[in-house]
């Protein structure tokens, strides 16, 4: 064990003490701004087949995490990587079935201040194309 070299210690104290007066350093403290979401996603139209995308414009974001809601039911479920952009601003949705119609879907945003603030939910409306090839008599 070495010993304690009291004249070292004592220099080591003066030199941290002229750098803390002499450094005059002005400490500030961060404090992070929280999300605020300037473009709420909107609603969409498209069929069995289609790709479609929900965007959500925010500032101050450190995660997105888009959610799900089944028809008929009340609980958000996150969705995963099989999801373009499930962790973005934009998510992408290939329609390949019904239930894909019928859920809506919000992003959950967590800011740098660790909190969270939900975008309004969406949801596809689905293109009738019989309705849209009948004529108008």
């Amino acid at each position: 064990m070495k010993k304690f070299n009291k004249k070292k210690y004592i220099v080591m104290l003066a030199v941290l003490f002229t750098l803390l007066v002499h450094c005059n350093v002005n400490a500030e403290i961060y404090t992070p701004l929280p999300c605020v979401i300037k473009e709420q996603p909107v609603n969409i139209l498209g069929n069995i087949g289609d790709t479609v995308n929900f965007t959500v414009d925010a500032t101050n974001v450190k995660i997105y995490k888009w959610e799900y809601c089944s028809a008929g039911q009340s609980t958000w479920q996150e969705l995963g990587q099989s999801f373009p952009g499930y962790d973005s601003d934009t998510l992408t949705i290939s329609l390949t079935n019904n239930y894909r119609l019928t859920n809506k879907y919000r992003c959950k945003l967590i800011g740098y201040d660790g909190k969270i603030l939900y975008s309004s939910s969406c949801g596809i409306y689905k293109i009738d194309m019989e309705e849209l090839e009948t004529p108008i008599m």
